[in-house]
């Protein structure tokens, strides 16, 4: 490519010393831009072929204005700001990092858990205010004796089920794409959304945010939940 076809469109990284050395190897040539908005986009990237996106909306506005532009590389495993749709309708080529952070993001689940079940910061916040007693941090349960819910047995929910059931807990999940016949998770009892919520008593969400999973957790989902349950979402906001 002789002329810049490629632009990181927007990235809040520190650098992007990586990228840079995987296109000079392939002899490309590439833009690194701090764009805030569509019209930055538009404006800056005339010519693309590829984007490297982060946050902005990519939909049919961007599509549109850019008619060369024929694929999406989005850092990281969501791609929740690109409407596939238009995406679709426009010849765009839609691609993320399927394997980003699967440890750190299950790990990260385990610990919010662990500190929750265990009382972690409570107790943390009595002893700083000098309460030194035990009891008020009472009840405590035992791993053996609680039941997790997973919703999501991707590749960073499926990470989670195994250190939950490596710690003693039931693990029981739901995912809208299960199939009985996969064979996938033989120790797993999967089963609807509505009856994971009232057996729960942590759920942790590790599920895509599309129109289908958007708000799943509302008001009527948390009337269905036991009363001390924990609800630990490292997925998307807007679930």
């Amino acid at each position: 490519m002789k002329k810049t076809e490629i632009y990181i469109c927007d990235c809040d990284h520190a650098d992007v010393k990586q990228e840079e050395n995987i296109f000079r190897k392939a002899g490309l040539e590439f833009q690194w831009l701090h764009c805030r908005n569509q019209q930055e986009v538009i404006n800056s990237c005339q010519g693309a072929r590829v984007f490297l996106n982060q946050y902005i909306t990519m939909d049919r506005n961007i599509f549109r204005a850019i008619p060369t532009l024929k694929c999406i590389v989005r850092y990281g495993v969501g791609v929740d700001n690109v409407n596939l749709e238009d995406a679709d309708e426009y010849g765009v080529q839609v691609c993320n990092v399927p394997d980003y952070g699967v440890n750190e993001v299950s790990n990260h689940a385990i610990a919010l858990m662990m500190a929750l079940v265990r009382k972690i910061r409570q107790a943390d916040e009595n002893i700083r205010h000098g309460i030194w007693d035990y009891r008020q941090s009472i009840p405590v349960y035992r791993a053996e004796a609680q039941t997790v819910g997973v919703i999501g047995t991707g590749r960073i929910g499926s990470a989670f089920v195994r250190k939950a059931r490596a710690l003693g807990y039931r693990v029981i999940g739901y995912d809208i794409n299960y199939n009985p016949d996969s064979g996938r998770f033989p120790n797993i009892e999967f089963m609807p959304f509505d009856r994971l919520l009232t057996e729960s008593d942590i759920i942790s969400v590790h599920c895509q945010l599309n129109e289908t999973t958007r708000h799943m957790f509302g008001y009527k989902a948390f009337q269905k939940m036991k009363r001390n349950a924990y609800l630990i979402n490292t997925a998307r906001g807007p679930l």
